[in-house]
């Protein structure tokens, strides 16, 4: 007995659907960004940071969850990223002065070019991923807000650094997010960084900066040295 063209077309809608949960909390990952058109949309920085971020990681999560894993989610997760990325660093360098507009600008163009070459299989992976810059400009907001730091002088010093470092070609070893691979301590750590954003206390925004920021710092200088110094085969005689 054939199977009616009705129940085919269900089963068909919901196989679709069921593989394109994960592209799906990606582009909802976008939505947060609608936060910065409401009145004071600046203040709603963290929050836009923060949905993002857990909506980025659990993409992924259900993507290896679902086992719907597949090369168009990748892409569609790397251009949600600059997008959303690149949006919320326009809009930070947007109440900055001209020379912090143009360090935003130039992040931009980081953020753009390193999601752009993450597309093709054969660029070697490397550097730090656009999420880590997300993660610095939450805590340098968080620690401004406390009136710790000036934003307006710490955000281009942020959008330079990480303007060269979206661009190493070798892994940064001692990034939070490189040491967070399974989906436990991603979960937690989206926890975290939800809790930082809710109850910003000093401690606690003290300490993440110096974990979180501090990893960082160690990771961009061990791949600057090792870029900067010679290259073994150089030192060997020329036995042609």
């Amino acid at each position: 007995m054939p199977v009616p063209d009705s129940i085919i077309q269900r089963t068909s809608i919901w196989q679709s659907g069921y593989r394109n949960t994960a592209n799906l909390v990606s582009l909802l990952g976008i939505a947060p960004l609608m936060l910065l058109l409401l009145p004071e949309g600046l203040s709603w920085i963290p929050w836009v940071i923060v949905l993002n971020n857990i909506a980025d990681d659990l993409d992924g999560l259900i993507a290896g969850w679902l086992n719907i894993r597949s090369q168009f989610g990748a892409h569609l997760d790397n251009v949600c990223d600059a997008v959303v990325h690149g949006g919320i660093v326009l809009a930070l360098a947007s109440s900055l002065d001209v020379f912090g507009m143009v360090t935003g600008f130039l992040a931009t163009c980081s953020i753009v070019i390193r999601s752009t070459r993450r597309l093709s299989s054969d660029t070697p992976s490397g550097g730090s991923p656009t999420n880590e810059l997300m993660r610095h400009c939450l805590l340098v907001w968080l620690l401004a807000d406390l009136g710790w730091i000036s934003a307006s002088l710490a955000l281009p010093v942020l959008f330079v650094v990480h303007s060269i470092s979206l661009q190493f070609t070798t892994t940064m070893p001692w990034l939070i997010r490189n040491l967070i691979r399974t989906p436990v301590p991603i979960i937690a750590l989206n926890a975290f960084l939800l809790l930082l954003v809710a109850y910003p206390s000093p401690w606690l925004v003290g300490a993440s900066t110096v974990v979180i920021i501090g990893s960082y710092v160690l990771s961009f200088f061990r791949v600057a040295l090792s870029m900067l110094s010679p290259s073994p085969s150089r030192d060997l005689p020329d036995t042609r």
